[in-house]
């Protein structure tokens, strides 16, 4: 009876392991626009990875796109059990930010900068 009351106990506590990391490959949709004469520019579908380190207090977005691979890491500076939130720069001249749901398994990848805007969104796959 104790072990089996152990072996609850472990499968009830080990999900919520604020120490485990977590895996996420996802699929999204970057846009950018151009402020002056507000036209929108798509691009093609990414497959990025994210990895949530906890114990670091870092989210990982991973990808690759003719022949170069993207790899950010940011900085967790909001998170609760159905979100975390990241930066990589926030400054006055740039700013470039995660947001990952994980009740809904979507995501969101802001940038505003010197080299225009990016938004990238989608939706992920728990590994």
């Amino acid at each position: 009876m104790r072990n089996m009351f152990f072996v609850i106990f472990l499968a009830l506590f080990l999900p919520f392991n604020s120490f485990a990391n977590s895996v996420f490959t996802c699929e999204g949709k970057r846009v950018s626009g151009n402020q002056k004469t507000l036209d929108i520019k798509e691009y093609k579908i990414i497959f990025p990875t994210i990895i949530v380190d906890y114990q670091q207090e870092t989210l990982r977005y991973i990808y690759s796109e003719h022949n170069q691979k993207w790899d950010s890491t940011y900085r967790i500076i909001e998170q609760d059990r159905s979100a975390v939130l990241g930066f990589e720069k926030v400054q006055a001249d740039q700013v470039m930010l995660l947001h990952l749901d994980l009740e809904e398994l979507v995501f969101n990848v802001f940038y505003s900068g010197n080299f225009g805007n990016t938004l990238t969104f989608g939706k992920c796959y728990e590994n």
